[in-house]
């Protein structure tokens, strides 16, 4: 259920942030990944630049990708999602459980 009657979902999909193109020392970028898979595809808001309604749009998706910073640990977004009402999705590099 939507907590702020307010926004209306309307992206399923949301990530606005660098994709790190540039990045030698990984071997899969993912934000890079997700990017060109999903930038152009109807309901995802994907942007490799900064967007000025950023909030707005984190608020109106379902999903809000949180991938790791460059220091390798959660990235801020994990908790902007959360307090958004947008699930974080969580993708990290060279991680493995």
């Amino acid at each position: 259920t939507n907590r702020n009657p307010l926004i209306t979902k309307n992206n399923f999909f949301f990530f606005a942030g660098s994709t790190y193109p540039a990045e030698k020392r990984l071997p899969h970028n993912v934000r890079r990944t997700v990017h060109d898979l999903y930038h152009n595809k109807t309901g995802y808001v994907v942007s490799e630049t900064g967007v000025p309604n950023f909030k707005t749009l984190m608020a109106s998706s379902y999903f809000c990708m949180a991938p790791s910073g460059r220091g390798g640990g959660w990235g801020m977004r994990y908790g902007m999602a959360l307090l958004s009402g947008c699930i974080p999705v969580v993708i990290m590099d060279n991680t493995t459980q």
